[in-house]
């Protein structure tokens, strides 16, 4: 660091003497409060359906996503 400064001194004598500082730390930040805030209730878990037992098993019903029956209107916008 002080050959960087001495080769920037000589290039430039009429500038001032460059000095350096030393850092100050940082006052830590407050502890947080115990809680959940009002503002992220809304971004909970949601509760979750209870499992099915394993002896009901239910058929696999056909993948409705492979054949969709009608674009969404918003989809027209990508066409050419």
């Amino acid at each position: 660091m002080q050959d960087f400064l001495n080769a920037h001194a000589a290039a430039h004598p009429e500038a001032a003497k460059p000095r350096l500082t030393r850092a100050k730390p940082a006052a830590p930040p407050p502890p947080a409060k115990p809680g959940t805030p009002s503002w992220m209730e809304d971004f909970g878990a949601k509760p979750r359906p209870a499992a099915p037992s394993p002896g009901t098993r239910r058929e696999p019903s056909a993948p409705s996503a492979s054949v969709p029956s009608k674009k969404p209107d918003w989809m027209s916008d990508f066409e050419d």
